[in-house]
């Protein structure tokens, strides 16, 4: 396994691209309620908490996007403070093998190990990060735009963006590095994913 993708010190402010499949390369999501059950704990611990029952990221973890797909997944996400990543990733591990044990009758390791990541290095490797995530979807689906487990959708306007993903960075570097106007983002976007 390349040492760049063992990374286990996180850095403040440090954006990460994570991912993690099933043990053996088994399905780790088997039907729609598997998908939904993981996309509602990146909301139920990266939003505002509702009470002080567990543990929240809110604040220290930001969701920049993911992809999904039956045996293995990906996000990029935003660290604030230091170690909020390991503990955001370990929480969202046990609480997914848990569910999933339960509902499968199922023993042992979910997860083929410990997440995976890779830092990213600037804002250019962020935009391009972010189209390799969407683009994960290729490999299952005619059209990456309408894959119902990523973000692909929400960056390109046609689904509602959630309270947990944060958008912001991406179009940032739109903006910013490529002076793309507010009102073209979302046709840029899709300009860019769509090239190969």
């Amino acid at each position: 396994m390349p040492k760049k993708l063992v990374v286990r010190e996180f850095e403040e402010n440090g954006f990460y691209h994570i991912f993690n499949r099933g043990n053996n390369k088994q399905k780790i999501f088997r039907d729609s309620r598997d998908f939904d059950y993981f996309l509602g704990l990146l909301q139920e611990y990266t939003t505002p908490p509702k009470n002080n029952e567990h543990i929240n990221f809110y604040g220290t973890i930001e969701t920049v996007c993911y992809c999904l797909m039956s045996n293995h997944f990906h996000l990029i996400v935003h660290q604030l403070p230091e170690k909020a990543i390991s503990q955001f990733m370990h929480v969202i591990s046990i609480k997914y093998t848990k569910y999933f044990n339960k509902k499968y009758t199922h023993l042992g390791h979910v997860f083929q190990g410990a997440f995976l990541a890779r830092r990213i290095k600037n804002y250019g490797d962020l935009l391009n990060t972010s189209k390799y995530v969407h683009k994960n979807a290729e490999d299952i689906c005619n059209d990456i735009l309408k894959y119902q487990y990523s973000s692909a959708a929400v960056y390109i306007g046609k689904r509602k963006k959630p309270e947990w993903l944060h958008t912001k960075d991406v179009f940032d570097v739109l903006r910013g590095g490529f002076g793309v106007q507010k009102n073209k983002l979302f046709s840029s976007y899709k300009k860019y994913l769509l090239l190969n």
